[in-house]
């Protein structure tokens, strides 16, 4: 097994099944927005109010072009990633990206009591989350769907831990 790149919206369970199938084959497991915010020394939150989004997006590509000499790993990329500087291109030629597909209402249900950690969510009201999903989904889905597997999150289950579908 190689490098895989875990890749889709907020709320998708990249980090909940990354760090599952880490531990499942025994393996390195990254958060890049965790690695990140270590490296900024605050939470993403504040690095969005202090620093801008730009800059945030700049780190994130200094994370993951640090995570491609990693031969064997499960990286979770931040929602945004894949869609900036050439992101999706890189992890494709050093690694195998998936794709978690989410419904906007299964991400709307999820990301309703994660407000506070995600700044993009911050001034949407609930009553329009579903729509600024919907949205935002429509933006970056065309870079997603570069990936090199989809793997639609309502079909994963517990069972998903003994084979990393579509890949092992």
């Amino acid at each position: 097994m190689q490098k895989i790149y875990l890749v889709g919206f907020m709320g998708a369970g990249k980090s909940y099944w990354g760090r599952r199938w880490a531990a499942a084959y025994q393996l390195p497991f990254f958060e890049t927005d965790d690695l990140v915010e270590e490296m900024a020394g605050m939470p993403i939150s504040q690095i969005f109010e202090e620093k801008g989004e730009a800059w945030f997006r700049q780190q994130e590509r200094a994370v993951i072009t640090r995570l491609m000499a990693e031969e064997k790993a499960i990286i979770s990329t931040g929602g945004g990633l894949p869609c900036f500087d050439n992101n999706m291109h890189l992890m494709n030629t050093s690694g195998i990206t998936v794709f978690l597909e989410a419904s906007p209402e299964l991400l709307a249900r999820r990301l309703s009591t994660a407000r506070k950690k995600r700044p993009l969510l911050n001034d949407i009201p609930p009553g329009k989350l579903v729509d600024f999903i919907t949205g935002r989904l429509a933006q970056r889905i065309d870079w997603y769907r570069k990936a090199q597997i989809t793997l639609p999150v309502s079909e994963l289950q517990n069972d998903s831990l003994k084979t990393l579908p579509g890949i092992v």
